[in-house]
């Protein structure tokens, strides 16, 4: 009997090993490079529809503002008294809360000599309004424009 010789498979199946790893890898970059790229689209895609509800409430908001101060400059004729003034803060205040899901926080209005009213809100004595940042940007603001404080 003729002995065949054998050729060590070592190397056949190295080679298969090699290209199955190989194989494996391109798949895993090509895999990685599509999930970033839609996980990039998803990212902008979502910045740019939570821009479009962020300006759609800034809408809501200078329009509600816009009606408040129209009937607020209404109600400042002569002969107004600060009573009415806080009563309509008031129920402003309780709307703006029923439509925003209690987004609105206070409503306040400046007088024509300069007092500041705040719905539903008694100042302390030592409270000194002019030295609040929000006060000094309120008074430096146009006024024919709503101001809308981040405080």
């Amino acid at each position: 009997m003729k002995k065949r010789s054998e050729k060590p498979l070592y190397l056949p199946i190295s080679l298969i090993a090699v290209t199955v790893i190989a194989a494996l890898i391109v798949n895993l970059f090509i895999m990685t490079k599509v999930n970033s790229d839609q996980i990039e689209e998803l990212g902008s895609m979502r910045i740019e529809l939570i821009a479009a509800n962020l300006q759609n409430r800034l809408d809501v908001c200078t329009d509600s503002l816009n009606k408040i101060g129209n009937r607020l400059s209404a109600l400042m004729e002569p002969g107004y008294t600060e009573e009415d003034l806080r009563k309509f803060l008031s129920e402003e205040k309780k709307k703006e809360i029923a439509s925003t899901g209690r987004n609105c926080l206070n409503i306040f209005c400046v007088t024509p000599d300069g007092r500041v009213l705040i719905s539903d809100m008694e100042m302390p004595e030592d409270y000194v309004l002019q030295d609040r940042n929000w006060y000094k940007a309120l008074m430096s603001a146009p006024r024919d424009e709503e101001y809308i404080s981040s405080v």
